[in-house]
């Protein structure tokens, strides 16, 4: 795929590649390498490997915005390109680009799995939600709206723990119970709950919107 967004200001493009993570026999993750330009200024030539595949805006949001693995010492998913005047200069960022790839999909498809591998109770499936979707504390000088965002909290947690239950892929083994099912669960949440109206359409500026 291939964009162009804030009216040609940013632009991208991201290509597949031939491998993918299985995380087990009948869940699949895809790898993609984006490229990532700016015309206003604002940055560099950016090249990142990520799972989510960039169809608009908030899916390219989604990608830049994911957790560098370098940050708990693992493997880099992203580089600056350098504007080389020489093909070997080329030549050795393209290399060096597609090394930390191969080790950054390495490094994520052994996370996956070993999510995939844990089981979760309650409490730890609890603690989780709060990470992503805390849960705000009251008590009897809490003004009223601080009292219906708890509420709303609430019910979001709810909602969640249900797509841990029954959410999509929780047939498969190994994702149904586990760690790896919270984090399907939550990215379900996150993108088909969180920004669906009542009547199950998808609201303005959600993960199915175009740009």
């Amino acid at each position: 795929t291939a964009g162009s967004i804030r009216r040609g200001k940013l632009v991208f493009a991201l290509v597949k590649v031939p491998q993918t993570n299985v995380v087990t026999p009948d869940d699949v993750i895809e790898q993609y390498l984006l490229l990532v330009n700016s015309h206003d200024g604002t940055g560099a030539l950016h090249l990142r490997f990520t799972p989510v595949r960039c169809i608009c805006a908030n899916t390219l949001s989604a990608a830049l915005g994911g957790r560098d693995l370098s940050s708990v010492g693992y493997a880099k998913h992203q580089i600056t390109i350098r504007h080389t005047g020489n093909v070997e200069g080329r030549v050795r960022e393209a290399r060096t680009a597609l090394g930390l790839a191969q080790r950054y999909f390495q490094v994520a498809g052994e996370a996956y799995k070993a999510l995939s591998a844990k089981a979760i109770g309650a409490l730890e499936l609890n603690t989780f939600a709060n990470s992503f979707l805390p849960l705000p504390v009251v008590d009897a000088a809490s003004p009223e709206s601080a009292v219906r965002e708890r509420e709303r909290t609430v019910r979001a947690h709810q909602g969640f723990a249900h797509l841990f239950e029954h959410g999509l892929g929780t047939e498969l083994p190994g994702v149904s119970g586990t760690a790896w099912g919270a984090f399907n669960a939550g990215v379900e949440y996150i993108e088909r709950v969180r920004t669906a109206k009542q009547d199950g359409s998808f609201r303005s500026g959600s993960a199915e919107c175009n740009d």
